[in-house]
């Protein structure tokens, strides 16, 4: 249900928080090791400090892990955002969620959300109960980002003062207060105090893609190359969806985006069936390049009509596979909405 906070002006701005889920609201159990979700994003908003004409709206969407989201899940928070924003008042959105798929939900929350309204996303490393908790402060540097955002910008992930874009962010620590870079373009802003400082432009065309996400294609499996790997994988992955079989496919391959000579086969047998084929690498940066033209590099690959996913990581590539085939877009179109 939403919930409204203390607000410091009669005449305010609306941010709305949603509530995910995630360690900035979790605690220790009580009834066995670890931590887990523990209704503890109450005592966080309590202790929020105010910001000047601001009033900040909760909504609790969720409390769950972000291993726990589902790209349909990320599809609807999209919609319930989108909702939101369209309120006269709301200025904006921010996003608390869990750091293992915080990158992942921003990138589906950019290329499927309508509003031209500033949007931001983040979570924290450390719980509450635990020793530098970082999760009140980036709820404030989120909210104080969204505030200073132009319209019509890409969605931004906040973490530890560092602001990066949604298709760029990629959690490289698993552990540190700090886990988070941009794969290609860095930290596009910073978080000093109450200012908020943009180092790069990141206005873009809202909505993203040329068409509405309207729905998500659900057999689209992302697969991992290994050594030696041949092309029996790929024939296993496919039977495993039984007589619907695949919608398309995402490769992780190595360095530029090759793969092993045995996988070709497998992949021309697909092509010949017209099943979209994306290759991605398993990099973390550099992206997908078409240099290599052996058995099994990507130059070869794009001849068979397979399409690089550039510097997009296999997870992301396969989220914006999903959307394209289940919102309708041509096949024609597809090598368009990678670029």
């Amino acid at each position: 249900m939403p919930r409204a906070g203390a607000t410091t002006s009669k005449s305010s701005r609306d941010v709305v928080v949603f509530l995910t889920g995630g360690t900035i609201g979790m605690r220790r159990r009580a009834d066995g090791p670890g931590v887990a979700p523990g209704g503890g994003l109450d005592e966080l908003f309590e202790s929020l400090l105010p910001v000047e004409g601001v009033r900040v709206r909760t909504v609790e969407w969720s409390d769950r892990p972000s291993p726990h989201m589902t790209p349909e899940d990320m599809l609807r928070l999209a919609r319930d955002i989108d909702a939101a924003l369209a309120e006269r008042g709301v200025c904006g959105a921010v996003v608390l969620h869990g750091t293992d798929l915080l990158a992942e939900t921003s990138f589906l929350l950019d290329i499927a959300l309508a509003s031209t309204k500033p949007v931001v996303t983040t979570g924290s490393m450390r719980h509450m109960e635990e020793a530098g908790y970082d999760g009140q402060r980036n709820l404030l540097n989120s909210i104080l980002a969204c505030l200073a955002m132009p319209r019509s910008s890409e969605v931004l992930v906040q973490i530890a003062d560092h602001l990066y874009t949604a298709r760029d962010a990629i959690k490289l620590d698993s552990v540190s207060v700090d886990p988070l870079i941009g794969q290609r373009r860095g930290s596009v802003g910073r978080i000093a105090g109450s200012a908020v400082e943009l180092t790069q432009d990141v206005r873009v065309k809202r909505p993203r893609l040329p068409f509405p996400v309207t729905g998500l294609a659900r057999r689209v499996p992302l697969v991992t190359c290994s050594p030696g790997m041949g092309g029996e994988m790929l024939e296993a992955v496919s039977q495993g969806f039984g007589a619907g079989g695949l919608n398309g496919l995402v490769l992780e391959g190595f360095g530029a985006g090759n793969v092993p000579p045995g996988l070709v086969p497998a992949i021309r047998g697909l092509r010949a069936r017209e099943i979209p084929v994306v290759l991605a690498t398993r990099c973390v940066k550099g992206g997908v390049w078409p240099i290599y033209g052996y058995e099994g590099g990507a130059a070869q690959l794009v001849t068979l009509g397979v399409i690089p996913a550039g510097p997009l990581s296999g997870i992301k590539a396969q989220l914006l596979l999903k959307a394209a085939l289940g919102s309708g877009c041509p096949p024609g179109d597809l090598e368009k909405v990678f670029r």
